[in-house]
């Protein structure tokens, strides 16, 4: 009795316990949602973009969704919160709900994007309208603070559909989308129970959870399952709801646990997904495609091209995040301004190190193999200058006119109609015939004049 006494008064306690039921109710699930879709075909087949080469069921977002839902519901109820985290609650599922929903047609049948970008409006707006949930200002970024009302509704908006997309966009091999959750779940619990938000807390923990379980299977060889649209977008929401309220309950704490570079923070846990959707947007705009079509331009694509495998990708990504993380709130004491300039700068040549040195290694390569040429063509050894080379010139013998004549008489005849010969050889036999036959009368004169005495 004295432990459901302290589970129910001390925060702390009750987050673990949701954390621990929701481990437990995915594991339990995940492998009724891979016995139901293989039985029913309901798999993600292999085509030209995508990477796996056989069928693997895909609808992971449903375990995600149905154990981070109880989880959250039932220590609500144990906890019991006030009317306006009621409504927090209900709005959130509501927002989770439909893109949830939208996220599962779209495994199921096909979606058009512009129907689940209007999701994801419906959804924010929900969460924006029914909690007042804002972003109310940008900490002196480019030198502003407070935003006016409606610029705040709008940008808030802005970074609800960026955020959903972005994590949407790195659904592309395994172990990446869940990590990156996880790691941003456990920054957001950690953060929201040392200011004692309870809310918030245990959001991002019954989250964490859920995907942890989810992970088991998602890098199991034999058991394998992708989360599908219905888990990323899920997932991506919560993230983004996770940090709006990061912003907006960083400027109200009253606790030291606060972080005077608020916003970089946000974007050090989330610089993944930021900067690759920029960076593929940017690829498909300059070669005049879709921002939204798909290919394999991805970091994470380059990674398993360079010869990563999903399990290294996906933690040289993770662990970048964290260098990233540490590196954003060693250098807080500057300037908010310098910092975006720094991670501007740092975050691109981080994730990308790889490809810088898998660069290096093939120039070295080549330099070494044109070293190798160059000793083999100096090594080899020249002919002595001087000794000349000998010709053996053989006699020509002159030539009979009569036989010239027979020899001419002979090739006439044998020469046919396809193989005659080109009309220059013909001009040059007839003529050599006749400086003989010239030749011929010439010594016949001489020889028929009387010799003088």
């Amino acid at each position: 009795m004295s432990f459901v006494k302290a589970l129910i008064t001390r925060t702390d306690l009750l987050i673990l316990f949701s954390f621990v039921i929701t481990i437990l109710l995915s594991l339990r699930m995940y492998p009724v949602i891979i016995y139901v879709n293989r039985n029913k075909n309901l798999m993600d087949l292999p085509d030209d973009r995508k990477i796996h080469s056989q069928g693997v069921p895909t609808h992971g977002g449903l375990g995600i969704f149905i154990a981070f839902s109880l989880a959250v519901l039932m220590t609500v109820l144990i906890k019991g919160v006030v009317p306006e985290e009621l409504v927090k609650v209900i709005s959130l599922f509501l927002g989770t709900f439909i893109l949830f929903f939208f996220g599962l047609k779209d495994d199921l049948v096909g979606l058009a994007p512009n129907k689940k970008f209007a999701g994801q409006i419906i959804a924010a707006a929900i969460v924006i309208y029914f909690t007042d949930l804002r972003i109310h200002s940008l900490e002196g970024i480019f030198g502003i603070d407070i935003l006016p009302y409606w610029v705040s509704l709008v940008f808030t908006l802005f970074v609800f559909l960026l955020i959903v997309n972005a994590y949407n966009l790195i659904d592309g091999i395994d172990g990446l989308a869940g990590s990156v959750a996880v790691l941003a779940g456990s920054f957001f619990g950690l953060y929201f129970l040392l200011n004692d938000q309870f809310l918030p807390a245990l959001v991002s923990f019954s989250m964490a959870a859920a995907v942890i379980g989810f992970l088991r299977f998602n890098l199991s060889k034999d058991k394998r399952l992708f989360m599908g649209d219905s888990g990323s977008l899920f997932l991506g929401f919560v993230l983004a709801w996770l940090g709006v309220e990061f912003l907006a309950g960083n400027r109200v704490f009253t606790s030291e646990i606060t972080f005077s570079n608020a916003p970089m923070m946000l974007l050090a846990i989330l610089c993944y997904p930021l900067l690759d959707t920029l960076r593929v947007f940017m690829i498909r705009i300059g070669q005049g495609r879709s921002p939204f079509s798909a290919d394999r331009y991805h970091i994470h694509h380059r990674l398993l091209k360079i010869g990563f495998t999903h399990k290294q990708a996906s933690f040289y990504i993770v662990l970048t995040s964290l260098v990233t993380l540490w590196i954003v709130f060693s250098i807080q004491y500057l300037d908010i301004n310098i910092q975006l300039l720094i991670m501007v700068t740092l975050i691109p040549l981080l994730y990308t190190a790889p490809f810088l040195r898998i660069r290096q290694r093939q120039r070295r390569q080549e330099e070494k193999q044109l070293e190798l040429a160059v000793e083999r063509n100096e090594s080899r050894s020249p002919e002595p200058s001087g000794i000349r080379p000998v010709y053996m010139v053989k006699e020509v013998k002159p030539v009979p006119v009569k036989a010239q004549e027979e020899r001419l008489t002979a090739d006439n005849a044998n020469t046919s109609i396809e193989s005659a010969p080109s009309p220059s050889l013909v001009d040059k036999r007839v003529e050599i015939y006749n400086k003989s036959k010239q030749n011929q009368e010439e010594i016949r004169k001489e020889d028929s004049q009387p010799q003088s005495e």
